[in-house]
């Protein structure tokens, strides 16, 4: 990951909680093609459901909050 770091492929930033990388542009594109519409669609929800899976369930809405599926 250093190397990759040290050509600007990619950026980490660690003054967040956990940390974070980011994708050079050109790594970026080059991996969504790759993988395609399909299989990316498929690991954006995996990764969603994990990100989920952390979460805490959400509050029940008030009675007065209109439902948002039917506002």
């Amino acid at each position: 990951m250093a190397q990759l770091h040290r050509l600007s492929l990619i950026r980490l930033d660690n003054t967040c909680d956990g940390g974070r990388i980011s994708l050079h542009d050109v790594v970026r594109d080059y991996l969504r093609d790759e993988l395609g519409t399909a299989r990316l669609t498929l690991l954006n929800g995996l990764l969603i459901d994990a990100i989920a899976a952390t979460l805490p369930p959400a509050q029940p809405l008030a009675t007065t909050t209109p439902d948002p599926q039917h506002a």
